[in-house]
């Protein structure tokens, strides 16, 4: 094989690996294990303001007071605020199927205390205590895959509560 052959095979192989190379250690640091690592288990990067995910796909409907979504992502997503004029209940009904990876729903109240609403798959309904002030819901995964629907609600006479989609 002459040296011109020689270099036309060697050098594709050698730009083809390099892209692998560097594809791998940018997931591995920035979508697998920086996200898994720090957020899922940190109460004190989940409460911060800002949000910090990353989706490989997003499907379905974020309302006001109910969502239907189904995902693959890592991070931590603010899914609603719940804005309270005075101290009040909310019901939450709630249905997670997770194919893979970790996965939990939290509330976040004004006081940033973390109270855990699901985690994994689960099926269920629970009543939460929120304070005089913004309360937030988030959704937390580590290299997740599943979908998620709840439903919040409102006793009929509290007035002073405003239930508010991010991210639709």
């Amino acid at each position: 094989m002459s040296n011109k052959k020689l270099v036309y095979f060697i050098v594709p192989i050698i730009i083809v690996s390099g892209i692998v190379i560097t594809i791998n250690r940018f997931l591995d640091k920035f979508y697998f294990y920086n996200n898994e690592k720090c957020i899922y288990n940190d109460n004190s990067k989940i409460v911060s303001i800002n949000d910090n995910y990353s989706y490989l796909e997003k499907r379905g409907i974020n309302e006001n007071s109910n969502t239907d979504i189904n995902f693959k992502f890592t991070g931590m997503d603010t899914i609603w605020q719940v804005i309270s004029n005075n101290d009040t209940e909310i019901n939450i009904k709630y249905s997670s199927n997770i194919e893979s990876g970790k996965f939990k729903v939290v509330l976040i109240d004004p006081y940033n205390n973390v109270i855990n609403i699901l985690e994994q798959t689960e099926l269920g309904e629970d009543t939460y205590n929120i304070k005089k002030g913004t309360s937030r819901i988030k959704i937390v995964g580590s290299v997740t895959t599943g979908n998620l629907k709840m439903d919040i609600t409102i006793r009929e006479y509290e007035n002073g509560v405003d239930i508010v989609a991010i991210n639709s």
